[in-house]
C-alpha cells in the first residue's frame, strides 16, 4: 500500500495533476440529476472514444406526436476550465437542433450551442473535492474518461 502511495505521489510531483477516472455512470447520475424533460429511459455508455447516449423522448412534429428511441454520439473535442465540450457526432433517427437543445441545454452544468455540448465537471464529486486546478489532460481509457487536473 505503501508502494501505491508513493508512486501516485511521485507521479503527482512529475506532473502537477491529479488523474480521475470518469466512466459512463458518473456521466449518466450528471444527466439524471438535470432532470431532462422529456426524456426517459436514458443510458450512457463510452465506445471507441465517444460518449454514446440512448434514451426515448417525444418529438412533435406538425402538430403530431410521436415517442422515438435515440442515439447520440458525442466525441470528446474541447477542455476548458474545469468544463469538456463535446461534439456532436451523430444522432439517430432525427438530427434536430430542438431534440439537442432539448436534452442538453441545462446550465449551469450542461450547456448546448451549435452541436457542442458542454459538461461543467464541478458538477461530478471526485471534481469538486479538488478545490484548485483545471483539466490538462483527457484520455480515453478502458471505457471511461481519465480525466487529469492540475496547475
Amino acid at each position: 500500500m505503501f508502494d501505491q502511495l508513493k508512486a501516485g505521489f511521485m507521479d503527482f510531483k512529475e506532473k502537477k495533476a491529479v488523474d480521475l477516472p470518469l466512466n459512463a455512470s458518473v456521466f449518466e447520475k450528471i444527466l439524471e440529476r438535470q432532470s431532462i424533460e422529456g426524456v426517459e429511459d436514458l443510458q450512457v455508455k463510452i465506445e471507441e472514444g465517444l460518449l454514446i447516449l440512448e434514451g426515448d423522448t417525444k418529438v412533435k412534429k406538425f402538430g403530431i406526436s410521436k415517442n422515438i428511441h435515440f442515439t447520440l454520439s458525442l466525441k470528446p473535442v474541447h477542455a476548458e476550465g474545469r468544463a469538456l465540450q463535446f461534439e456532436l457526432k451523430k444522432m439517430k433517427p432525427l438530427d434536430f437542433s430542438a431534440v439537442h437543445k432539448k436534452i442538453f441545454h441545462k446550465p449551469p452544468v450542461v450547456t448546448y450551442d451549435e452541436r457542442v455540448i458542454q459538461i461543467d465537471l464541478n458538477a461530478f464529486d471526485k471534481v469538486k473535492a479538488i478545490p484548485i486546478g483545471y483539466i490538462k489532460e483527457i484520455a480515453i481509457q478502458d471505457e471511461q474518461f481519465i480525466v487529469s487536473i492540475g496547475l
